[in-house]
């Protein structure tokens, strides 16, 4: 255990400046974000953004900070130097997830009653595309080598391919190894692609050059994680191939994963599917 850092009520999505060592964590039914500085585990500071902010993300090169505030409808644009408020951007309904490319700084939010991703700019701070997806879409993660944003469909059961240069989907892929996708993790190294599917005990592994479920990781307890997920849906991260880090369990698995005093996960090396 290196520390235990007190934040606000109801922590839900975590996001990392790996640059600034600044960690930020949405408290959603405060409506604030608590900064912690990684080298001192101490809250620096707390900041009041929209209503019920259930994901955060950086941008290292930028150093700009997006909230996304899911009974707000809306994103909020957050100075990482100041901590102090740029503006939000209107997206769609039930605003979920969200995840960045830092290369062309575009940010992805997926919008979960509008069964949609909302992109902005991260330039003008503006939406300049909407890419419906799957139903229910939640989690998303971007392949900065590729320009693939990949966003599991909740509902619809699948993972949708977008083409970040023209704002398109590319391919479905189905989910069959297991319903409700509804965590995502990219590894850019390997161009693998990692699904958490809630209601079974499965991780798809999707491969990024042909777009196919090429193998599953089970058993796992309750994999159903997202990248700037909630508290009850643990998150998925890649670490040196072939291997997979998979925070699992019900209640605050996601804040025991990226909490540095609460670190609860489990590795697990990817088979093939029978």
């Amino acid at each position: 255990m290196i520390a235990t850092i007190p934040v606000g009520n109801g922590p839900l999505g975590v996001g990392v400046n790996r640059v600034t060592n600044r960690i930020y964590v949405t408290n959603d039914p405060d409506g604030t974000v608590s900064v912690i500085d990684g080298p001192t585990s101490s809250v620096l500071s707390t900041f009041t953004v929209g209503v019920s902010p259930v994901a955060v993300a950086a941008n290292h090169l930028t150093n700009r900070v997006y909230v996304v505030n899911r009974a707000s409808g809306n994103v909020s644009v957050i100075d990482g130097v100041t901590n102090s408020s740029i503006t939000t951007v209107s997206v769609g309904a039930n605003p979920w997830g969200v995840a960045i490319n830092p290369a062309t700084n575009r940010i992805y939010v997926t919008n979960q009653f509008s069964s949609s991703v909302s992109v902005i700019d991260g330039a003008t701070n503006t939406v300049v595309g909407t890419v419906l997806v799957g139903s229910g879409p939640q989690a998303i993660d971007v392949n900065s080598q590729t320009n693939r944003i990949y966003v599991g469909n909740t509902f619809g059961n699948s993972v949708s391919v977008i083409d970040g240069s023209s704002n398109t989907v590319v391919a479905t892929i189905p989910i069959t190894t297991g319903p409700n996708p509804q965590g995502i993790g990219v590894d850019p190294q390997t161009n693998r692609v990692y699904a958490g599917n809630g209601s079974s005990s499965h991780v798809s592994i999707i491969s990024g050059l042909t777009n196919t479920v090429t193998g599953a990781i089970s058993p796992i307890q309750n994999p159903r994680g997202g990248r700037r997920g909630r508290t009850d849906r643990p998150s998925l991260r890649c670490e040196r191939r072939p291997q997979l880090i998979v925070c699992s369990g019900f209640s605050d698995e996601r804040n025991r994963c990226h909490t540095p005093g609460r670190p609860e996960s489990t590795r697990y090396r990817a088979q093939p599917i029978d």
